[in-house]
């Protein structure tokens, strides 16, 4: 034997079998579960054995068939921005106070035996029911149409509803949302929304926000619409739909928040639509936007209106404080006018729908100021 050879064996004594490391490993490895691999097994042997090579340890836990659970990773439909992302208005509110108020959607994954099921339901928070839903073997958007279709089927009124989702690349396309708008339009009634922005450029959709507002004024032709437009000459189109007013994009904080206050301020005077009179001893109900202008006439008020004119007893002063917030303005002490019919002013002469009043000089100037300002609102 070779000098070498007796060295070699001298200072590396046989470790003997692995039967004594191959009962750690096993006890590790079950005590852990199932979950840990070689290296955390490694780990653990040096802690109460000393210098153990991670190779050995690797050998022997095949040998023996230990090999670790992966974690089955989460289903996530989430794809980062691939299409509109729209905003969070849930904002993690999960209470909601009647049916139809806030939905949720998500796709949930499910492993079983025969391979892979995805499960795609709408829940409405009010009650926590599932009110439609659809089970595929793929995650696919016709899965959401599905479920879609499903969940607006004999549905009614969805005004001011919540649709939340985690923004996923199928809640992210322009046929998501364009399904969204049709639900909407066929589910509206008249009366249910006071003020609509609408957006011109409704990407990728079948219609774009002219032909949406076209078919919403077939329903609807007394609600708000203002327009939201990269240009501004595509805002001229939204007048044909009855559009009040548009905003350019990007618009600032103040300016949006001064047109949508006007709006607003509009609104407010038109809900106040009538008012109760005793005409010759029988109570009328006349409607506002119907009124040219009320006269004094002795210790009566004479309401000239389309319908003709009707005459009561009462104050001046009392039908200006009731009146206060529309579009009227006395031109003199006898005249209270409503600003919608005045035709032209010339001088001291104020002519409403043909009849000529007296703008006193010490009125005429809050008068004009008045008619000018509501002239610049509409």
């Amino acid at each position: 034997m070779a000098k070498s050879t007796y060295e070699y064996i001298m200072g590396h004594p046989d470790r003997g079998s692995d039967a004594g490391l191959e009962a750690a490993v096993e006890g590790i490895f079950l005590g852990s579960r199932r979950r840990y691999g070689y290296r955390r097994v490694t780990a653990e042997l040096r802690k109460s054995r000393g210098s153990v090579n991670h190779k050995r340890v690797k050998r022997i836990m095949k040998e023996l068939g230990l090999f670790a659970r992966v974690p089955k990773a989460r289903y996530s439909s989430y794809r980062g921005t691939v299409g509109k992302v729209a905003p969070n208005l849930l904002d993690r509110q999960f209470g909601a106070g009647r049916p139809y108020e806030k939905w949720v959607t998500d796709v949930t994954e499910f492993h079983l035996p025969w391979g892979k099921a995805y499960l795609s339901p709408v829940l409405d928070l009010f009650s926590r029911s599932v009110v439609g839903y659809d089970l595929s073997k793929s995650p696919s958007f016709s899965q959401t149409e599905s479920m879609l279709r499903m969940s607006f089927a004999g549905k009614k009124d969805f005004g001011g509803m919540i649709l939340h989702s985690d923004q996923g690349w199928q809640y992210q396309m322009a046929e998501y949302q364009s399904m969204l708008r049709e639900s909407f339009l066929a589910t509206l009634k008249k009366g249910v929304y006071d003020l609509v922005l609408m957006d011109i450029e409704l990407g990728g959709g079948k219609k774009n926000g002219l032909e949406i507002s076209s078919s919403f004024r077939q329903i609807d032709d007394s609600a708000t619409l203002i327009f939201m437009t990269n240009l501004a000459q595509y805002a001229i189109d939204g007048y044909k739909v009855n559009a009040s007013d548009y905003c350019v994009k990007p618009i600032s904080y103040w300016d949006f928040k001064a047109r949508i206050s006007s709006a607003v301020s509009r609104l407010e005077k038109s809900h106040r639509t009538h008012v109760l009179i005793n005409a010759e001893g029988n109570k009328r109900i006349l409607e506002v936007s119907s009124i040219y202008y009320i006269e004094v006439d002795n210790h009566l008020l004479v309401f000239h209106t389309r319908e003709g004119n009707f005459s009561t007893y009462g104050s001046l002063k009392e039908t200006v404080k009731e009146f206060e917030g529309l579009d009227f303005a006395k031109c003199n002490s006898c005249f209270f006018v409503n600003l919608a019919y005045v035709q032209k002013v010339e001088g001291y002469d104020c002519t409403v729908v043909g009849n000529r009043l007296l703008i006193s000089h010490p009125r005429k100037k809050e008068f004009l100021d008045t008619l000018n300002k509501y002239l610049g609102q509409i």
